[in-house]
């Protein structure tokens, strides 16, 4: 059977002997090694028919490997782990065997052409039928070949750039850039100037620095970079260190197998030295090629993920960092090279496109296909997911940390990112000027008001309430900045920080920002120990929402609790305090003297319940024996008992009737015998669980058997209810 009749009319005849070579090596099944054939001899028709029912998994893998020209056997299957297929090697071998990617060279065997030096070519016709860039919405502008070429004249060697002098200051232990010299809510222009002091050093790199090692924040709204707790409370001699991981991107420090790194505290990392374990100034390099790029793109434009990676990857020499293996006592220096390195490269660079640069808002992300978008997104090694990847002889993580970036993804440069690059001065967004005549109080605690104009006596409590800013000769506003030592200084002294809020609201012709208002009421009522109400009543109501319904059009009620109020005497007509309704049961009194509430009780009931037993500290109601002592017994237990859900405990009666005065004295006999005043006395002492303890028995009549040698204990536990045992005589039986 010839060639044509058993391959749908096609032939070997004009192939590239390497090509004709490798066809007769293809396993695949008669569609497969049809769609190769037509796909060699240029039939654009056939291919795109073949390879319509494939996968979406295969198609993916197609574009990879056209995304990285002259990629060999072990970068795809790398690229493709990392891309998240479930099984990279057998999709490589699928390409292989379908005729998809054929090795440069002759192999005399698929074993040779899986080898991992072998780099691969694919045919023309599925270059052109399975497109990178399917169902472009945003079309991706070329980078012009101006921007390359002044990158690689400026930046070509990623280590004699502002980033490798940057390393070396700090290095020298020169660099200091003190939290001080940033302060808070500083513009743009201040932290530039914060930094000029650095001659040789690229401005907007110590800011991507600060803030990629989290000291300083970017608002890109706000147009603003403000310095981070820990920017003030870092030592000054951590910032080189600090600076140094920053340059690497917002995850790298994690890139050191350092015990440090479970903890998430960059702090600690730094204070182990274990930065200085690796170089960062391959990564620093990568990301000045980078930087330079996007500073010299033209304005505008979306350009696409991987024309930046390229273009980078053939500017830059080495990306990567070296590890210190002291827990074996050797040193892994060795840079990974080959596809590794490519695979590397590619991913490092993604992310510092897709992550950090969007992350301190210089570039928009965006994407060229329909759907989310895929942001890379870190890999653990070493893990059990990761063996596949692993080969018997090198345990060297084969996924990478970074997952490539899908095709689809594009960036544009941003205002602020014009702005940090020095390419346009930033937008005078941040501190809002009003109008002329208009007064503003914005939420970052600034007030503007018109330099002119301002009545006398509101000037006169803003000077006193906020801090003052200069007014230069020409300035047609004055500035205050709300502070809480200044405000609650004014507000001890007499001025009303309340009412020159609601005034200043007044003037605007629009309400304070609610943070404002609620801020400084809590400053203002942090002070206040005691507020006292005089000519008011205490008013109860059915619920809240009777409540509100009656306080409707009172002026001048202070809210108490759920359903209570304090209103001033007699502005509350035909409401009546009503106390005739039965009390709810919802108490229970227990032996060791406490009480419990399982609901909301009346008026009284409150008032009784908080005088006979307040809540400790622990917040559990115990009775309070001084308290007992202004009413007697019963009338305690006339107005407790229609209020439990079940009878009092013993224990407990007599701890109440005890501290009330209720119960009589007891005499003890010689043989250790003490009688009580009656039987039921006895019974309601030996209900507590202390003089149990020292009771042997009972002998009927208010008697009881004292344990031996526990007399003296009883007469202690029985003085604690209120009663003294006296010495005497006892009648037995």
């Amino acid at each position: 059977m010839s060639w044509r009749a058993g391959l749908g009319g096609y032939t070997t005849a004009g192939l590239d002997p390497i090509y004709k070579f490798w066809f007769g090596k293809l396993t695949g099944n008669k569609d497969s090694r049809i769609a190769a054939l037509a796909a060699l001899l240029g039939d654009e028709t056939a291919v795109s028919k073949a390879i319509a029912g494939w996968s979406a998994e295969l198609r993916g893998a197609i574009s990879v490997a056209l995304a990285n020209p002259g990629v060999d056997t072990e970068g795809l299957t790398y690229l493709l782990a990392a891309a998240g297929l479930e099984d990279a090697p057998k999709v490589v071998s699928t390409l292989f065997t379908r005729g998809v990617v054929f090795p440069e060279k002759a192999c005399s065997t698929p074993e040779d052409a899986g080898r991992a030096d072998t780099r691969l070519a694919i045919p023309p016709a599925f270059a052109k039928n399975v497109k990178p860039y399917s169902g472009v919405q945003t079309p991706a502008s070329p980078i012009p070949d101006a921007t390359v070429r002044a990158v690689e004249r400026s930046e070509g060697d990623g280590l004699a750039s502002a980033a490798g002098e940057l390393v070396q200051l700090a290095d020298r232990g020169r660099l200091k850039l003190l939290a001080s010299n940033i302060p808070n809510k500083a513009t743009l222009v201040d932290v530039r100037k914060a930094v000029a002091a650095y001659p040789g050093v690229d401005s907007a790199l110590v800011l991507m620095a600060a803030a990629g090692a989290g000291l300083l924040e970017v608002d890109p709204v706000a147009q603003r970079m403000v310095a981070t707790p820990l920017a003030r409370e870092l030592p000054a001699d951590l910032w080189p260190g600090a600076l140094c991981a920053g340059l690497t991107g917002p995850d790298a420090w994690w890139i050191d197998d350092h015990p440090a790194q479970d903890e998430g505290d960059l702090s600690v990392w730094l204070r182990t030295e274990a930065w200085d374990e690796f170089d960062p100034r391959d990564l620093a390099g990568a990301r000045a090629v980078l930087l330079g790029i996007v500073r010299r793109l033209p304005g505008g434009g979306w350009y696409a993920v991987d024309s930046l990676v390229n273009e980078a990857i053939r500017l830059v020499d080495t990306i990567g960092y070296r590890r210190a293996n002291r827990q074996r006592g050797r040193w892994n220096g060795e840079m990974p090279t080959g596809a590794r390195e490519l695979a590397r490269q590619r991913t490092v660079l993604s992310a510092i496109v897709t992550r950090t640069f969007p992350s301190l808002g210089l570039l928009d992300l965006g994407s060229t296909a329909e759907g989310p978008i895929a942001r890379p997104s870190r890999h653990d090694t070493h893990s059990v997911d990761d063996r596949k990847y692993q080969s018997p002889t090198d345990r060297d993580p084969k996924k990478p940390r970074w997952a490539p970036t899908p095709c689809p993804l594009v960036v544009r440069r941003t205002d602020l990112g014009a702005a940090v690059l020095g390419l346009a001065a930033p937008p005078r967004a941040q501190a809002a000027v009003p109008p002329a005549g208009a007064i503003h109080v914005g939420a970052d605690f600034e007030i503007v008001a018109p330099r002119e104009g301002l009545p006398a006596k509101l000037k006169a409590a803003l000077d006193r309430l906020a801090v003052a800013a200069p007014v230069g000769a020409h300035d047609p506003v004055r500035r205050w900045r709300i502070e809480r030592e200044r405000w609650t200084n004014a507000a001890q002294g007499g001025v009303d920080g309340a009412g020159t809020l609601a005034e200043l609201a007044r003037l605007s012709g629009r309400p304070a920002p609610v943070n404002v208002v609620e801020t400084v009421a809590a400053w203002t009522s942090s002070f206040e120990r005691i507020r006292a109400w005089t000519h008011h009543d205490l008013v109860e109501w059915p619920s809240d929402a009777e409540r509100e319904a009656a306080l409707a059009g009172v002026n001048g009620a202070e809210r108490v609790g759920a359903r209570f109020a304090l209103v001033p005497a007699g502005r509350v007509a035909g409401q009546r305090l009503d106390v005739s309704a039965p009390p709810l049961r919802v108490l229970q009194a227990s032996d060791d003297g406490t009480l419990r509430l399982y609901g909301g009780l009346d008026l009284l009931g409150r008032g009784l319940v908080d005088r006979l037993a307040p809540p400790g500290n622990d917040g559990v109601r115990r009775l309070d024996r001084e308290a007992l002592k202004v009413m007697s017994g019963e009338a305690w237990m006339a107005e407790l008992e229609p209020r439990l859900r079940a009878p009092m405990a013993l224990g407990f009666e007599a701890r109440l009737r005890g501290w009330s005065g209720g119960l009589r004295g007891a005499r003890a006999a010689a043989v250790e015998v003490v009688q009580f005043a009656s039987a039921a006395e006895a019974r309601l002492a030996t209900a507590v669980p202390e003089v149990a303890a020292c009771v042997a028995m009972s002998l009927g009549a208010g008697v009881v058997l004292v344990k031996p040698k526990r007399m003296a204990e009883l007469r202690k536990v029985l003085a604690g209810l209120g009663i003294e045992v006296a010495a005497g005589a006892v009648a037995v039986g």
